[in-house]
């Protein structure tokens, strides 16, 4: 039998609905860590999602939001912790985009959104779930994944 190096860890990921996201948390579930995840708007790529990790033989939740919505957040890490029992790995992989033919297309407000929200977002599921690590008392894991393209 294999062993599982992430068995009775769970994890949060965000924008994990389709893209990198959802390769990681199919690598995660392959380790038997029990995923959860929030995705901005494609239920489609979601639902996929989820049942791939399910058949892995893992739990998965599934949160479809905007994670600059703060009380969005928190109801997230709130579920999440209450079925799995607590949050041990955080990956923020959410990234947004404005795509242009060519870069002189790119208004500069586009541009700010972009940066702004690659690097200065509120970083609000890594906020909520400090208090969870706390409470656990675990080796505190963080994943951040940042790209200027998005996801």
């Amino acid at each position: 039998m294999k062993n599982l190096q992430l068995k009775n860890k769970s994890v949060l990921i965000t924008g994990a609905g389709s893209g990198i996201g959802k390769a990681i948390a199919l690598l995660f579930a392959r380790e038997g860590a029990d995923i959860s995840f929030i995705q901005y708007n494609d239920e489609e790529d979601a639902k996929e999602a989820e049942k791939k990790i399910k058949d892995l033989g893992v739990r998965a939740l599934s949160f479809c939001g905007d994670i600059n919505d703060s009380h969005f957040c928190e109801d997230v890490v709130s579920k999440t912790a209450s079925e799995f029992g607590g949050i041990d790995i955080v990956v923020n992989n959410a990234g947004t985009q404005i795509p242009a033919e060519n870069i002189s297309d790119l208004k500069e407000e586009d541009i700010r959104t972009t940066f702004n929200f690659q690097y200065y977002w509120d970083d609000s599921p890594h906020q909520s779930s400090v208090s969870i690590f706390e409470t656990r008392k675990l080796d505190h894991q963080y994943n951040f994944c940042r790209s200027l393209s998005g996801t």
